[in-house]
């Protein structure tokens, strides 16, 4: 079923194209591998997405690097609508924030170095500007986890460390501005007086509705 065009229309609104979160899916991943290979000073190529189509081979053991991947995301339950008017007809638009947290998984012979090198690196104001100006947060950087693997009757060091962050998410709908609106309120009498009082009204006479002193 495909989205109604706006509100004037009944049926389903969906986001403005082009509006949302500025970096999802791939982009969003493509975003956390750069911040943290950049923080931590991995070799980029050693930076990879924990889970991938074709898995490629483990490096080396001699070989420091660090798998990432996002294990939850927690949206607020009850976003904040904002209309706003404008000569197109007006528009809402939709905000709230999402909770991310970031799974990282650092493997060789240095990975307590390197993860202990990203977690008190995030912690500096020039390293976060990128969060900043894409809307990204630093909310918690998690203790290591030491979680050496036997991979091959050999163990391989490696240590878990999660980041949470926080970042907002904004979409914009077709919700037009009403222009006009009539209808008739119905109010109880005060006291015991069963009885109600009907008034109609219509936005386009309020002026004229309203009484005016001399």
């Amino acid at each position: 079923m495909a989205w109604v065009p706006d509100s004037t229309t009944a049926g389903y609104l969906g986001p403005i194209l082009g509006t949302g979160p500025v970096l999802q899916d791939d982009q969003w991943d493509d975003f956390l591998h750069d911040v943290l290979a950049g923080v931590s000073g991995l070799d980029p190529t050693m930076v990879r997405p924990r889970w991938q189509v074709v898995p490629p081979n483990v490096p080396d053991f001699k070989t420091d690097w660090l798998a990432f991947g996002i294990t939850e995301t927690t949206p607020d339950w009850d976003p904040v609508i904002y209309h706003y008017d404008d000569p197109s007809g007006g528009y809402d638009l939709l905000q709230d924030h999402e909770t991310v947290v970031l799974a990282c998984i650092f493997y060789g012979p240095h990975c307590e170095a390197y993860a202990s090198i990203l977690r008190r690196g995030l912690f500096l104001d020039q390293n976060r500007a990128v969060f900043r100006a894409n809307s990204v947060a630093l909310v918690e950087c998690g203790p290591f986890t030491h979680a050496p693997e036997l991979v091959k009757q050999q163990w391989l060091p490696r240590v878990d460390m999660n980041i949470t962050l926080r970042r907002a998410v904004r979409y914009h709908y077709n919700v037009k501005t009403i222009l006009r609106s009539t209808g008739t309120i119905s109010a109880n009498r005060p006291g015991d007086d069963p009885t109600t009082v009907e008034t109609t009204f219509d936005t386009a006479n309020v002026e004229a509705a309203v009484p005016h002193e001399e």
